[in-house]
């Protein structure tokens, strides 16, 4: 009895303050959700995951918010994430029209917060067939703590879209971003059904992948295994994915006329 109670306070002593010491930990799964207020469509993930945790990072989504272009456009749009912890990510999904009639083309000149972090462009398309409008993903690392306003500014006048901004856990303070992927669908003017596919090769088990699509007369619903974030738009669709590994392929597709999409998608390692 003596030698089972020595050995039991021997791995409480020494192995659980190693196992914190070196974050093990049970790896995130995915959710399943519909964004509200979508008209009906399907978003499908071909995603090959990674049953095993391998990686061991933990990644986790803390809140969002998001906010709306002004109806008569504007030049930057802000959101505020209140209570942020140190040390976590921030991550910004944009889709917007580049003039009031989406002609043109666009981009964000900058993001600026309220504690002055580095915030960097991970990936971007624009889309100038038959839209002039644009899908971008941005990402603030390492970030300082606290009510934190997010401005997004825009390098010209823009419209009718959006942001969603996000805090997560987990992800890598220096060099987070793995990969990323772009897209768009401009092969017809007026098709009766249309979809996107976008694919990225992902490096390390466990990563968050944060994707965004823009799409004409609503986006449908989320695509399975990946959560739908706060949208300021039925035109976007903003969702994320904890758990991913191998090479993602997100296909969205909808049955609406007159659709010209594009999507962007970004993964980021965790620590």
């Amino acid at each position: 009895m003596r030698r089972y109670l020595a050995a039991a306070i021997l791995c409480a002593v020494l192995i659980a303050p190693a196992s914190i010491a070196f974050g093990a930990c049970s790896p995130a799964s995915a959710q399943y959700v519909t964004l509200p207020g979508f008209p009906p469509g399907v978003f499908n993930n071909k995603a090959a995951l990674d049953p095993a945790p391998g990686g061991g990072g933990s990644i986790a989504h803390v809140q969002d918010r998001n906010a709306v272009l002004p109806g008569g456009g504007g030049t930057s749009i802000s959101t505020t994430l209140n209570g942020t912890t140190a040390g976590n990510f921030i991550l910004i999904m944009a889709a917007w029209c580049n003039s009031s009639g989406c002609g043109g083309s666009g981009t964000i000149s900058s993001i600026t917060t309220s504690f002055s972090e580095t915030c960097t462009e991970a990936t971007s398309q624009p889309n100038n067939l038959n839209l002039g409008s644009t899908t971008d993903i941005w990402f603030c690392p390492n970030i300082h703590g606290g009510n934190d306003t997010i401005t997004v500014n825009f390098a010209q006048t823009s419209f009718y879209g959006g942001i969603s901004v996000s805090e997560f856990s987990g992800v890598a303070t220096t060099t987070p971003e793995d990969t990323t992927a772009a897209n768009k669908n401009n092969t017809v003017t007026n098709p009766s059904t249309w979809s996107i596919a976008t694919s990225a090769a992902i490096s390390q088990s466990n990563e968050l992948v944060a994707s965004v699509v823009w799409c004409v007369n609503g986006c449908g619903t989320a695509i399975a295994g990946q959560t739908g974030l706060s949208t300021p738009n039925v035109n976007m669709g903003p969702e994320y994915q904890i758990g991913a590994s191998g090479t993602i392929t997100n296909s969205w597709s909808n049955s609406t006329t007159f659709q010209t999409v594009f999507a962007s998608l970004a993964a980021f390692k965790h620590r």
